[in-house]
């Protein structure tokens, strides 16, 4: 229980019943809370406190959720974990990710979703891609580049902190995956499970959260998704629109 403690959380959300609802949950289960109506309280809150995550609502007067998001990025201080939390379709899930978000929250939701989604993004990365892979037989999405230099410069894919975005070839639909990525000149790849949480067919582009990497590729992975200094979950695009594909197969 101790480390849970240690975890501070900002809640935002302009209705005060749900405010106060979301706040007396997170502090019955060990954390500490700080509560914000709107965006712009909440930047006077995170002056005095270092929060760990975030939960804000996107419509709200006075400031909502993405500017709050875009106004904590270009401090360029550090940025906490988030959960976008929208009952409408206020913004689409590649924009989430791309803006930082790691998970979407739709209105209405069950007290465990919001805990199981409060862990998983209080939870280090590296440590959850430990987890066991999953009995059940997923698609497999696979792609085979010359060396991870040649596809991050050709703009074939980039990393975020939470996973990858890639382009395609056959259309991709959202779900569960297991993946097998590798560069060949590198002897290396991305062995595990992922969820795809976005396609774009027109761009031939589609986004990965990684779940689960088998262990001799967890180390590496991890540093590589360190680096990302966008601060996206899962970048909406890789650099180079005009590279000669590489194309992922999905079987």
């Amino acid at each position: 229980m101790k480390e849970v403690e240690t975890k501070t959380i900002l809640v935002v959300e302009d209705e005060p019943l749900l405010l106060e609802v979301i706040s007396e949950l997170m502090q019955r289960e060990g954390y500490r809370v700080l509560a914000a109506e709107n965006g712009a309280v909440a930047l006077d809150r995170m002056k005095s406190a270092r929060v760990d995550l975030i939960i804000s609502d996107i419509r709200m007067p006075v400031m909502d959720g993405v500017t709050l998001i875009k106004a904590i990025k270009a401090q360029g201080t550090y940025f906490p974990n988030v959960v976008l939390v929208t009952g409408y379709s206020d913004i689409s899930n590649r924009d989430a990710y791309d803006l930082g978000a790691g998970g979407l929250l739709p209105k209405p939701y069950e007290h465990e979703d919001v805990m199981a989604l409060v862990r998983r993004s209080l939870t280090d990365r590296e440590e959850l891609w430990r987890l066991p892979r999953q009995t059940e037989k997923f698609p497999i999405l696979q792609a085979v580049f010359d060396s991870l230099p040649t596809a991050l410069c050709g703009g074939l894919l980039a990393f975020g902190r939470g996973g990858f975005c890639a382009r395609m070839r056959e259309e991709v639909g959202e779900g569960r995956v297991s993946l097998e990525v590798k560069f060949e000149a590198d002897q290396r790849g991305i062995i595990g499970e992922g969820i795809v949480r976005w396609v774009e067919t027109r761009e031939q582009m589609i986004g990965v959260e990684i779940t689960s990497l088998a262990d001799p590729c967890r180390d590496w992975v991890a540093k590589l998704s360190a680096q990302n200094r966008t601060w996206s979950f899962i970048p909406r695009a890789a650099r180079a629109a005009h590279a000669v594909p590489q194309w992922l197969d999905f079987h």
